[in-house]
């Protein structure tokens, strides 16, 4: 539950990228990172913006501006690939 309550602060709505990145909107992303926002920038449990992209056309333009595909999560410890695998399996 604390680990949730974390979360909901450190990544609240008014989080542009957090949301963008959730919502998948692959415009705004570019336009956040272009203006300074991080392609590695950690959110709770060192998850990183690959880890919770939902499309091929995020985690590339992610990659595309510098995106660690190596960065392991701290609790799960699992890169974004191995997050997406068992998400989608």
């Amino acid at each position: 539950i604390i680990a949730f309550v974390y979360a909901a602060v450190a990544c609240s709505q008014e989080d542009k990228f957090y949301q963008a990145i959730l919502s998948d909107n692959v415009e705004i992303v570019d336009q956040l990172i272009k203006s300074g926002e991080d392609p590695n920038r950690e959110f709770w449990n060192k998850v990183v913006p690959l880890h919770l992209g939902k499309s091929e056309k995020m985690a590339k333009l992610l990659m595309e501006h510098g995106a660690i595909t190596e960065k392991r999560s701290s609790r799960q410890k699992l890169t974004p690939l191995e997050t997406h695998a068992r998400d989608y399996a």
